[in-house]
């Protein structure tokens, strides 16, 4: 468990060297705890990121993660984060609908999880479906106010809209 929370600890920081040490604990979970499908989830959501947060373009990466979290599936397949996570790749390589079941299962099982709900937004506004985008990323930004990147989004969504002066709240 204490790999885990240092992997989760390093994903947090915002840099290739804070993600890449998260590989490498969430890594090491894994082999302590090969079945726990959360530690699974987590390296595959982290492999992902490396590609998602720019810090390095090799696609390899996405087929590290796609490996890692049908690993995690295979464990927990109703895990909230192992959907999440599955969510977000299906959401990279364009398949929407496979996302947005993904979401829905990881809402049915953690309904306070405030990231599910902003990635639900993106992937609504990817669909033309502003307002609900829209009531997605605020129901984001109410669970957990603390994160800053639904803020982004809802700036992005009032400007889609028109509405400036929603964009400037």
């Amino acid at each position: 468990y204490e790999m885990y929370l240092r992997g989760s600890r390093a994903s947090q920081e915002g840099t290739r060297e804070g993600m890449l040490r998260a590989i490498r604990d969430f890594a090491r979970a894994t082999v302590l705890e090969p079945r726990w499908g959360e530690a699974w989830a987590r390296l595959g959501m982290a492999q992902a990121s490396m590609v998602d947060a720019g810090f390095d373009s090799d696609p390899r990466w996405y087929d590290k993660s796609t490996e890692t979290l049908a690993r995690a599936q295979s464990l927990d397949p109703e895990g909230p984060t192992v959907n999440f996570g599955l969510g977000r790749l299906h959401l990279v390589f364009g398949r929407k609908h496979e996302a947005y079941r993904c979401f829905l299962a990881t809402r049915r099982s953690a309904p306070n999880f405030a990231h599910n709900y902003h990635y639900l937004g993106y992937l609504f506004r990817l669909c033309d479906m502003l307002e609900e985008a829209k009531q997605s990323v605020a129901l984001s930004i109410e669970l957990d106010p603390s994160v800053v990147w639904p803020y982004a989004h809802m700036v992005r969504i009032h400007q889609v809209l028109g509405d400036l002066g929603g964009a400037r709240e």
